[in-house]
């Protein structure tokens, strides 16, 4: 599904894919994107053409801080992604905000913490 119907196309994923007719419907916001991405490329299966496509935008969200809840939520889903890549750059960048005021950032933080402490294992 993710190499077909809701493949990358121009910098983003479709929120979802309306299968009758084989319809992409809408982009999803950049944190769930990246979040979506993420895990699944913890689990192997994609590679990382997303984290090209995301990483600036990413970076930006960190540059703007927390004070909105996207950008909370992007910074979070950005750190989920660099426990599968070796990206120090990126790393000094998004692990300088602190993820505390959304609950679902938190959440994504505490998984990307996880996933980082046990080799990228989402399912044992």
């Amino acid at each position: 599904m993710l190499g077909g119907p809701l493949a990358l196309r121009r910098g983003h994923r479709p929120v979802c894919w309306w299968t009758p007719l084989g319809v992409r419907i809408g982009s999803a916001p950049l944190w769930e994107h990246a979040a979506a991405t993420a895990i699944a490329r913890a689990q192997g299966w994609i590679g990382d053409d997303d984290w090209a496509v995301l990483r600036p935008r990413l970076l930006g969200a960190a540059a703007r801080g927390t004070a909105q809840i996207d950008d909370e939520r992007a910074i979070a889903a950005g750190r989920l992604w660099l426990a599968c890549l070796d990206d120090e750059q990126a790393a000094r960048i998004l692990t300088r905000p602190t993820v505390q005021h959304d609950p679902l950032a938190v959440a994504l933080d505490r998984l990307a913490t996880r996933v980082a402490a046990d080799g990228k294992d989402l399912v044992a």
